[in-house]
């Protein structure tokens, strides 16, 4: 997997992540500006985390999927692109409760799991791909929230429907390049 790959989908694995930081941002009068690095680094470390456990899982069934890998790659990735353009869970989060700031990390990094189980599928230095992931959830976190912040409008909706057809766009080159040898 190329480097723009790796990183485009680290960019639209980080979507949901940033639509909660902007929608937090924007809805909570008193979320203070460490909270934008505290969520930033457990948002990061969960998809990281899950990054490693999906490669695990798909590391250990590589055996006995091998003929039809290419499929549940494209499967996987045009899943977890309708998902993100069907999905409706746009409430208001109070990232200042542990509680919560925990479970919306594990709920948001669900992607990361399957993408996790897509790269073992693949060839990919796993590690590299954590080190990718996890710097642009990051980033993207805490941009996230300054753009809220500053804007108080975000345009979640349009960019996850960018980020949608980027990760079926990337499903379609891996079973294409895998049928037709590009």
């Amino acid at each position: 997997m190329s480097f723009i790959s790796l990183l485009l989908l680290s960019i639209v694995i980080s979507f949901d992540v940033m639509a909660v930081s902007a929608i937090s941002a924007v809805s909570n009068k008193d979320l203070k500006i460490f909270q934008a690095g505290k969520t930033a680094f457990l948002f990061a470390f969960s998809h990281g985390a899950m990054i490693f456990i999906g490669y695990l899982l798909g590391s250990s069934l590589e055996k006995i999927i091998s003929g039809f890998d290419h499929w549940i790659a494209f499967l996987l990735l045009l899943f977890l692109g309708l998902k993100t353009i069907f999905s409706k869970d746009k409430d208001k989060f109070n990232l200042n409760k542990f509680k919560v700031l925990i479970l919306l990390a594990l709920a948001t990094s669900i992607n990361a799991l399957v993408l996790g189980i897509t790269f073992a599928l693949i060839d990919i230095n796993i590690y590299y791909a954590i080190l990718v992931v996890f710097s642009v959830v990051f980033i993207l976190v805490n941009l996230s929230f300054y753009l809220a912040k500053f804007r108080k409008k975000f345009l979640a909706k349009r960019v996850e429907i960018i980020s949608s057809l980027v990760l079926i766009a990337i499903g379609l080159k891996i079973i294409l390049s895998h049928l037709f040898v590009l």
